[in-house]
């Protein structure tokens, strides 16, 4: 049963093709207005996202984020959304990062070695790490390779048994490349978004779940007893299990979702 909206507490979703279109660097003018609706209706909009801080903090202000709590680097971190301060984290060790990045270097095309998101190519890459220029510590590492290498991505990623990793559907727009986010083992935006919720003092029945990607699947776990939402444009497994589709992002449909569900009507 959909629950009705005075229910719904919170809402959890997704960034990259829920909330933006691959490739755009901000929302449409359709999402911001849906998420100004949330703040007015004191309704708090709580991303759960691979992304990192860096890479959050140019949309918390158009979105009303305000110090909304977020989880970040998918799973890995629990942050303020506006300073990135840090509640609660679960990063890769420094020796095992900086492992993981020279052994799959040579097979991508960039690495983004987070919490600050910088990224390099191969011979950047290598160059930092033997110079002690990089930093030591990750929440998570994002490999981003070419389609063709993904069996030999998964052969180097058998060498690190205590880490984890999670597919992304495509890198920026582009068709050829693929993206692969490495964290520790048992991180997932479940694991995160669990201590984000338990922070914030909500329940799975007062949550509305929102989002595109098979690494959505439990950021649908969160909302078991709420509202599960999938984008038009997500993985069908995401789509079996959702109790309702919104059209695709390049449609607006986080936008239409939140309105479909009365969360951003006015008195």
């Amino acid at each position: 049963m959909i629950r009705h909206n005075a229910e719904i507490k919170a809402v959890l979703s997704d960034i990259d093709s829920t909330q933006i279109i691959a490739g755009n660097d901000m929302p449409s003018a359709e999402v911001l207005a849906a998420a100004q609706g949330l703040h007015q209706n004191n309704i708090p909009l709580l991303n759960v996202t691979a992304r990192s801080h860096n890479l959050l903090k140019n949309i918390a202000g158009p979105l009303s984020l305000g110090e909304n709590l977020c989880t970040l680097d998918g799973g890995a971190t629990v942050a303020r959304a506006t300073s990135g301060d840090i509640i609660w984290s679960n990063w890769l060790e420094p020796t095992q990062a900086r492992d993981i990045c020279i052994t799959l270097g040579p097979l991508t095309t960039r690495i983004y070695y987070n919490p600050d998101s910088r990224n390099f190519s191969h011979v950047q890459l290598l160059t930092g790490l033997q110079s002690n220029k990089l930093p030591s510590y990750s929440a998570a590492i994002f490999a981003v390779f070419e389609i063709g290498k993904s069996a030999d991505i998964l052969q180097c990623l058998g060498d690190f048994p205590t880490t984890q990793h999670t597919p992304v559907m495509d890198y920026k727009g582009h068709d050829l490349l693929r993206c692969m986010q490495i964290t520790c083992e048992g991180v997932s935006k479940f694991s995160g978004g669990s201590k984000m919720l338990e922070f914030a003092g909500l329940q799975s029945d007062s949550i509305l779940a929102i989002g595109d990607g098979y690494n959505d699947i439990p950021l649908f776990e969160l909302a078991k007893d709420g509202i599960k939402v999938a984008m038009g444009n997500a993985c069908e497994e995401l789509k079996d299990i959702a109790d309702w589709v919104a059209p695709p992002v390049e449609e607006h449909g986080f936008a239409i979702a939140m309105d479909h569900f009365g969360l951003t009507h006015t008195e």
